[in-house]
């Protein structure tokens, strides 16, 4: 990020001894980006950004280095101008559900209505922490509450406006709904320029360990690029 200072906080609220991970083995993103990602610093939640601030907001990696389990993470973002006036704000809310010790996520902030252009000498703060997973906010949901799971890709690549490639099913029941795929694209030199998502149609049902295609529609360059794919349950 040209010129702005990114300061890492940490923040850990309603963190459970009795939480049981889906997976005890992390699954992090897939692509040709994964070796000019930082890994932030041992024993902390590290955020950095990895790309101007720009159209698709300010692009970030969140690691996970601690021995916990961030159940239903969420980051809070904050701005400030050069003279430290609060100028925007943000709660994005991160996937998977529950970010494993060494699990690491990319995601954006959408500041785009609250910030359109941030000044050349802002300063980005963030803070993540957990959520309890009892709130108001899933009430009505057929699984309270829902969850998001990240599952193994096993290949993908670019293929003209497509990122096509394979998963696997790495939990212990079948899945009988789309799967979701994210993906964040980078320039030549490694800046994050666009950030797409969408959902991939499963025909039949993918039992554990079964491997099945995928595909997410991309515009424009993607010299490099991060995909991961998950499983959604308790969504409306």
């Amino acid at each position: 990020m040209d010129k702005a200072l990114i300061i890492i906080l940490t923040l850990f609220v309603g963190l459970s001894s009795e939480l049981v991970a889906a997976q005890e083995t992390p699954i992090n993103p897939f692509g040709t980006a994964v070796e000019l990602m930082p890994q932030g610093q041992p024993d902390t939640v590290s955020v950095a950004a990895v790309g101007p601030y720009g159209k698709i907001g300010v692009p970030v990696i969140v690691w996970n280095n601690t021995s916990e389990v961030i159940d239903y993470p969420q980051m809070l973002t904050t701005v400030r101008d050069g003279e430290g006036r609060l100028i925007a704000a943000h709660d994005t809310i991160l996937t998977p559900t529950q970010l494993l010790p060494g699990q690491w996520a990319f995601d954006r902030v959408p500041l785009w209505n609250d910030l359109p252009q941030a000044p050349a000498d802002a300063s980005y703060s963030f803070e993540v922490y957990a959520t309890d997973n009892d709130a108001a906010q899933y009430d009505g949901y057929p699984d309270d509450p829902p969850t998001v799971t990240r599952l193994q890709v096993v290949s993908a690549e670019v293929a003209g406006a497509q990122i096509i490639g394979r998963a696997m099913n790495t939990l212990s029941e079948s899945i009988t709904v789309g799967a979701t795929v994210k993906a964040m694209c980078f320039n030549s030199v490694g800046a994050a320029i666009e950030l797409f998502g969408g959902s991939s149609e499963v025909i039949t049902p993918i039992q554990p360990g079964q491997e099945f295609p995928f595909s997410l529609e991309i515009e424009g360059a993607c010299d490099r690029f991060l995909v991961t794919v998950s499983h959604l349950k308790g969504y409306p």
